[in-house]
């Protein structure tokens, strides 16, 4: 089956929201107090966002797509290097997840260009939870 724009666009998001809360729990668990709090609750908003855009996919009749797991090995892999590498670990696990944080925004106002109507609501809801995310990670990044 052939995609339009707009079908592939969501299915990336969907595995990029997916990506991304599987990173953030990750990141998690090099942190302590407030910084691993916002990483669960980032986490856990992004699961939640990610089941959204799954049942707009499912909703139309399209079989939502997961992340390459080889793949996420490899990410998980980096991250646990970086975490014990760098001089600032908490600076720099925050910051990478600020940068997917924009990432993920800049994808969801790609969709919001190319969604139709009845989904634009849905988008908007996590354009707006991404900001808000990346508002509280530059909170503690400074």
């Amino acid at each position: 089956m052939l995609r339009d724009d707009y079908q592939s666009a969501r299915q990336d998001l969907l595995v990029k929201l997916q990506e991304s809360a599987l990173h953030c729990r990750e990141a998690g668990a090099h942190l302590e107090g407030r910084e691993q709090a916002l990483c669960e609750q980032l986490a856990q908003e992004q699961e939640h966002l990610a089941r959204r855009v799954e049942s707009c996919l499912r909703r139309d009749h399209e079989l939502p797509q997961t992340p390459d797991s080889d793949r996420e090995w490899l990410h998980s892999l980096a991250e646990e290097l970086r975490a014990r590498l760098t001089r600032h670990p908490v600076r720099e696990v925050l910051a990478a997840r600020l940068d997917e944080e924009q990432q993920l925004l800049e994808r969801v106002h790609e969709l919001l260009d190319l969604c139709p109507e009845q989904d634009r609501s849905l988008y908007r809801d996590i354009a707006r939870h991404l900001e808000q995310g990346g508002a509280a990670l530059r909170g503690i990044i400074g």
